[in-house]
């Protein structure tokens, strides 16, 4: 049902809802400015009400609307509402205030209500400021009756302005005037010490139903189904389904059920667990020491992706030697065994290294030196005998 209120929001409005006959109220305060607040309080207060709450549950609609839906499919149920105008028209009061001490003639005190000004001149015979009043608002109620009623409280020189009608408005202002050479003493004032209410009776609110009560009919006669023991379907392989439907119109339909099985037991869903993660990319990787490969993906996760296997051989020494710094397996070396990095006592792997030459330094060098010399050596005594035998072929000669 969608329940829908109206009208100018005042204090002390009460708006009431009822289902099944059990009513929640709602009064309006001073802070329930629209109708939306209005209505959302009356929403918290329908789904708090132990009774009415049970049976519906009420949500926000449109502007000033609540929706009650039933807390059960198919089960009924009724929607009262009603609205009370909590405020009467309220009459303005205002009061007058008027100062003077000494009471000097001529002195004057206006009191101008809805434009009209009402003066009040002194003779200097006032036994005190209330005189003045008193004699001020039977002035006021001579020249506004019937619009206000003025009155002199007989205290420190006040004077009440009461609206005749509630909930008509009106305005008052006050001024002194002191003689030219009179003390300045006199002074007159005005406020509104009673607002005025204009109540405006313009409260609604209704109920309809927006989506009808549908309760479940059986529309076919029940059937038995005849299962194999390995959970196959025996009788019958397919059910004639004849429905007819609540508007009077009638369909039937043949619904194939051969391949259905049926297990022992009844069925019964259970809960699972899971601890994946959502598809992410991998940012980067690193390497550790005993050859796990870690990556980094874009939900921040890091995990091991691989592990880099090591190789090991009985006679290492032995192994044919290739380009680029590699190696490969020969008779002599054995077969690889593969092994994980940093077990058993087995080699670890430097991350971040670089892998410098196998070469001694100091050894080449010495090396090469000892080939220079010698090639020196060898190359002299070539000179030597080519000497020699130029100057033998010149002694023969």
């Amino acid at each position: 049902d969608t329940v829908t209120m109206g009208g100018t929001p005042e204090v002390g409005d009460i708006y009431t809802v009822t289902v099944n006959g059990n009513g929640v109220n709602y009064t309006v305060v001073a802070a329930d400015d629209t109708l939306e607040k209005i209505r959302d309080k009356m929403i918290t207060a329908i789904n708090s009400d132990p009774t009415v709450g049970a049976t519906v549950t009420a949500a926000a609609g449109g502007s000033g609307q609540i929706t009650l839906t039933a807390d059960n499919a198919g089960t009924a149920f009724t929607t009262g509402t009603s609205v009370t105008q909590g405020v009467a028209d309220v009459a303005q009061i205002d009061t007058v205030d008027l100062d003077g001490v000494v009471m000097e003639l001529g002195d004057t005190y206006t009191v101008t209500v809805n434009g009209t000004p009402v003066t009040y001149t002194t003779t200097g015979g006032e036994a005190d400021i209330n005189v003045i009043a008193t004699n001020l608002a039977g002035l006021i109620n001579g020249a506004v009756g019937g619009t206000v009623t003025a009155a002199a409280t007989g205290a420190d020189g006040k004077i009440t302005i009461t609206a005749d009608t509630a909930g008509t408005p009106f305005t008052a202002t006050a001024s002194a005037t002191n003689v030219a050479l009179g003390t300045a003493d006199n002074a007159a004032s005005s406020s509104t010490t009673t607002a005025n209410v204009t109540a405006i009776n313009d409260n609604t609110i209704s109920s309809a139903n927006t989506t009808a009560n549908v309760t479940d009919e059986v529309t076919n006669a029940l059937g038995n189904i005849q299962f194999k023991g390995n959970g196959e379907v025996d009788t019958p392989q397919s059910l004639t389904i004849a429905a007819t439907f609540a508007g009077g119109s009638n369909a039937s339909f043949a619904l194939d059920i051969s391949k259905m099985t049926q297990y022992a037991g009844p069925y019964s869903p259970r809960s699972y667990e899971y601890n994946g993660r959502a598809a992410a990319d991998m940012t980067e990787f690193n390497f550790d020491s005993e050859g796990h490969i870690s990556a980094t993906f874009t939900d921040n996760s890091v995990r091991q992706v691989y592990k880099v296997p090591l190789a090991v051989f009985a006679n290492p020494d032995q192994l044919d030697v290739k380009n680029g710094m590699t190696f490969m397996e020969s008779a002599e070396s054995g077969e690889a065994s593969v092994v994980s990095a940093g077990s058993l006592g087995h080699a670890i792997f430097l991350p971040n290294s670089l892998e410098l030459s196998n070469v001694v330094i100091e050894d080449q060098f010495s090396k090469m030196i000892m080939t220079q010399t010698a090639y020196n050596a060898s190359a002299t005594s070539f000179k030597t005998m080519d000497e020699m035998m130029s100057t033998a072929k010149d002694m023969k000669r």
